[in-house]
């Protein structure tokens, strides 16, 4: 009879308080209601429709994958996409604070603002012929064989930020953003000269330098740099502007910028594409192709880091 007993007990104990426990210690709300085999569900803002559907998130995370890397990259970067992209999603799942851009959804797939993302239909229909045979079971395969594995700090979650091309180091996130991570460091990435982005052009009338900056004289002063390289602050006709505002007003690939002065223009000589903090897409792809693992990979380009189970 005690035997029966214990065994209630515990097993109260391990259905009903231990999740409480867990939600009280941690500050998070508990997920466990929703996980399956293929992990929580997510809710995902389709920005082309305004529709909301729910995914599990395996399922999710194989249409961002196609949309946010290369079918033709390697397996092993293509498994390190996935496990950045499964952390950047399990994040907004668990946490207690909805974007007030779509607070009835996880994320949505304005890749500007959460994560691209195509649906197997649309793989399956409007990514030319043969692409879906050839390409979605690799596909697949790289969020299969990573099921489950995101990149944690101290215990938690990370911020798993990711670009297209570094311009051969990383930046440290307090430098693009303000805020500094422990985990988003500055970290060399040579590999990023593969890519066809590494290197890129822009010509701008001074004309139009002048009026788009409100200065009288087009003229470079003065650059000040981050450790990766970017331009922090740029002097131009006397005005100091922050080079990711340059980027921006004049449509650049990153803020890693040098600045060509000719008779009537501005010539805007970049390297990289993409804000440049956390992983380098085409770094990591040419990791993988001199034989490093996605976990090789991760730990790579964000700082003492580990990969743990979310379930």
């Amino acid at each position: 009879m005690k035997k029966i007993i214990y065994f209630v007990l515990i097993l109260f104990f391990v259905i009903v308080l231990l999740p409480t426990c867990i939600v009280l210690c941690t500050g998070k709300k508990t997920i466990s209601s929703e996980i399956t085999s293929n992990g929580p569900f997510v809710t995902v803002l389709k920005h082309d429709t305004g529709q909301t559907e729910s995914y599990s998130l395996e399922k999710y995370l194989e249409g961002v994958v196609a949309a946010e890397m290369p079918a033709s990259f390697h397996a092993e970067a293509l498994k390190a996409q996935a496990v950045a992209a499964r952390t950047f999603i399990y994040n907004r799942i668990i946490s207690d604070s909805p974007d007030p851009d779509h607070p009835d959804a996880h994320v949505c797939t304005d890749s500007t603002h959460c994560k691209a993302f195509f649906s197997e239909e649309h793989l399956e229909t409007k990514m030319g012929d043969g692409w879906y045979e050839t390409y979605f079971p690799k596909i697949q395969a790289s969020v299969i064989e990573t099921c489950g594995e995101i990149v944690t700090y101290e215990n938690e979650p990370i911020v798993a930020v990711f670009h297209s091309t570094g311009s051969g180091r990383t930046e440290n996130a307090k430098d693009v953003w303000g805020g500094d991570l422990p985990y988003l460091k500055s970290v060399e990435s040579s590999g990023d000269i593969s890519s066809p982005k590494f290197t890129s052009t822009v010509e701008v009338a001074k004309t139009k330098v002048c009026e788009t900056l409100g200065v009288t004289e087009a003229h470079v002063y003065g650059y000040e740099r981050s450790e990766g390289g970017a331009v922090l602050t740029v002097n131009i006709g006397g005005y100091l502007f922050k080079g990711t505002d340059i980027r921006s007003y004049f449509d650049l690939k990153s803020a890693n910028f040098e600045i060509e002065e000719k008779d009537d223009a501005f010539i805007f000589h970049v390297k990289g594409s993409g804000h440049g903090v956390g992983l380098s897409q085409y770094g990591a792809n040419a990791l993988a192709e001199a034989g490093s693992n996605y976990i090789d990979i991760l730990t790579t380009y964000y700082t003492d880091v580990s990969l743990s189970k979310a379930w």
